[in-house]
């Protein structure tokens, strides 16, 4: 009797750390995905101050801790391009996909990073992706299927035949905010507007009617505001355009002014910078100009191709700002679509 009890309880203790053991697992797996949520938000508060390195390293934080989260991994794609390190936003955009397949936000980031390394065929693959996932009144669904409709991958008829939206599967944290120009607007962490209040909701049908001619009279004023700063910013950008700025040293072209102390060396800085500036990657390019200015400051080859970097990094800023601008427009969106105009004032001189 007293062996059989003796099984009994040690039976028993065995049940008892076993539910123990699977419990405190799934309330720690809990607890991580929490904060890797929590250190995400604190990357992104510190985006929105412009402290880009410290937000860097808090979605590092965020992605670290819970492998199976995706949406870090696009929020340092992102960064990563801002700053001209596109191989390293390639991968990060890669990773977020890996997790979550169904990631529509870093499908698109994928596509248009293709198309600013002129890979087409991969950024089709993921203008594709992107097409198949979103709804038809999604403007970056529309916006893939303009793309697929040039490359010829898609026929316009096909348009009104969409197939239905895929359900994100990206996870949402408790404060929904926005990141970037390229954001779904079905992401709750990078939403492009406000949706429209449903009358049937309400059934207050008076009250809907007299609020939609208000905001009519609104978007009107807005609309003519927003029309004067595009003229602004288009006449800015076309006189900016205009001007000349001198080429791109090559490496068979002479200096303008004196010659370097040392040749090669300073050869070997520019050819090294101008590696990076025909890959895109503006940042690593103008460390490698500023390093070589240490040593060589009057080098005229180095000189103008800072200068062609800078501009470059200009014009690129400037198109994403237009291109957010009108893709707000057409949302009507229009005091966002203001602010990314005006932006672009502040940019170019008067």
């Amino acid at each position: 009797m007293q062996k059989h009890f003796s099984r009994c309880s040690i039976s028993t203790l065995i049940f008892i750390a076993l539910i123990y053991v699977i419990n405190t697992k799934y309330i720690y797996a809990g607890e991580i995905k929490g904060d890797a949520e929590s250190y995400r938000v604190q990357g992104y508060n510190a985006q929105q101050v412009g402290e880009i390195d410290e937000a860097i390293s808090w979605y590092q934080k965020s992605a670290s801790l819970d492998p199976n989260y995706a949406a870090p991994h696009n929020d340092l794609g992102i960064l990563f391009e801002a700053k001209g390190w596109l191989d390293r936003a390639e991968t990060e955009y890669q990773k977020a996909v890996a997790i979550d397949g169904n990631y529509a936000n870093a499908h698109t980031n994928l596509a248009l990073l293709y198309e600013r390394k002129g890979e087409l065929e991969k950024a089709a693959f993921h203008w594709m992706r992107r097409y198949k996932l979103g709804s038809p009144q999604d403007p970056w669904t529309q916006e893939a299927e303009q793309r697929l409709v040039k490359l010829g991958l898609l026929e316009k008829q096909a348009v009104s035949k969409k197939r239905p939206a895929v359900r994100d599967r990206k996870k949402k944290t408790k404060k929904p905010v926005g990141i970037k120009k390229t954001k779904d607007a079905s992401d709750e962490w990078t939403l492009l507007g406000s949706k429209d209040e449903d009358p049937r909701k309400t059934g207050l049908k008076k009250t809907t009617e007299r609020r939609k001619q208000a905001v009519s009279s609104k978007k009107s004023s807005l609309d003519r505001e927003l029309q004067e700063s595009l003229r602004l910013a288009e006449e800015r950008l076309s006189r900016e355009r205009g001007k000349k700025t001198p080429a791109v040293v090559t490496e068979n072209k002479k200096p303008i002014t004196k010659e370097p102390e040392s040749g090669p060396s300073a050869k070997s800085y520019y050819v090294n910078a101008n590696s990076y500036f025909a890959k895109g990657e503006y940042s690593r390019a103008l460390d490698v100009i500023r390093s070589a200015k240490r040593e060589y400051p009057d080098d005229a080859s180095l000189l103008s191709l800072e200068e062609s970097v800078k501009k470059k990094m200009k014009e690129e800023r400037i198109k994403d700002l237009y291109d957010e601008g009108l893709m707000r427009y057409r949302e009507n969106n229009f005091s966002g679509a203001r602010k990314e105009f005006e932006a672009i004032l502040n940019i170019l001189p008067e």
